[in-house]
């Protein structure tokens, strides 16, 4: 088995990869990119504004009372 990474800010790597998909030899295994709230709620955690629990009950007590 041989791995292959393309760069697809390229058009020509985008042309290929387009070609590959339709081949029965070859299986395309496209990296997970988490959706928006995802990406918000990463963002707002960078930022510092996560919460933060002393204990797993105070965690598990707020989780219950959203």
């Amino acid at each position: 088995m041989t791995t292959v990474i393309l760069d697809t800010r390229y058009s020509e790597a985008k042309k290929l990869l387009e070609r590959l998909k339709g081949q029965q030899y070859a299986k395309i295994i496209e990296p997970n990119t988490p959706n928006a709230e995802t990406i918000k709620a990463i963002n707002e955690v960078e930022k510092g504004k996560g919460q933060r629990h002393k204990s797993v009950n105070s965690l598990m007590d707020d989780l219950m009372n959203d």
